[in-house]
């Protein structure tokens, strides 16, 4: 995964206090019901409705306009809080659509600074699994050739790197890695959208 640094944002300030809400947000006695609900083929755990959230949010901030609350959650979902059990990259919408609560570990205040290493392990990590539920899309695949290239003289490094965070999340349960998989996915989907795919410099943006 990323690297952490040490240094702290200047808007650290914000996201304390949206991190607060948040916080509240996934208490289990507090917060929004955690569901467990049938998914294409599969089960999902621990998610709720994106309306869930605008209603929670009219409650606990005292707001009684519903698009004023919508628009609210939309910015908790694009600073990674939470986000939609499908891939995608769209808006969060007052609907039924599933959503999830971003770990802990993926906030902003951990003040991940991912770079183009970062990002180069976490493809090479996906294609090296199964390519039925971990295949990369048309654009990762495309900045994956591009980072190969890029990082050509320490592509070993990265290898090694994307092997080794296999043999960790394999010792886990089934269910943590499911869980673990879509966190970390919706972490790159926030630092390395679709629409920032070009490469240029030293960066993949």
């Amino acid at each position: 995964m990323a690297t952490k640094k040490h240094e702290r944002p200047a808007y650290f300030r914000v996201y304390s206090k949206v991190e607060a809400l948040v916080r509240e947000l996934q208490d289990a006695s507090k917060g929004i019901p955690l569901r467990t609900q049938k998914h294409l083929l599969s089960t999902v755990t621990g998610v709720f409705q994106a309306s869930d959230l605008v209603s929670w949010l009219m409650r606990r901030l005292g707001i009684e306009d519903r698009t004023e609350a919508a628009t609210i959650a939309a910015v908790v979902c694009k600073w990674g809080y939470v986000f939609p059990v499908e891939n995608s990259n769209s808006a969060l919408k007052d609907d039924s659509s599933w959503m999830r609560n971003q770990s802990q570990y993926f906030w902003p205040s951990q003040n991940w600074d991912p770079d183009n290493t970062d990002y180069a392990i976490y493809l090479a990590k996906r294609n090296m699994r199964s390519k039925a539920r971990h295949s990369l899309s048309d654009h990762e695949a495309e900045t994956y050739s591009q980072l190969q290239h890029m990082l050509s003289g320490r592509w070993d490094q990265v290898s090694e790197q994307a092997k080794a965070q296999l043999c960790q999340l394999r010792s886990h349960k089934r269910k943590d890695k499911e869980m673990f998989d879509s966190q970390e996915r919706a972490f790159w989907r926030v630092h390395r959208p679709p629409v920032c795919s070009d490469v240029g410099g030293d960066s993949v943006e």
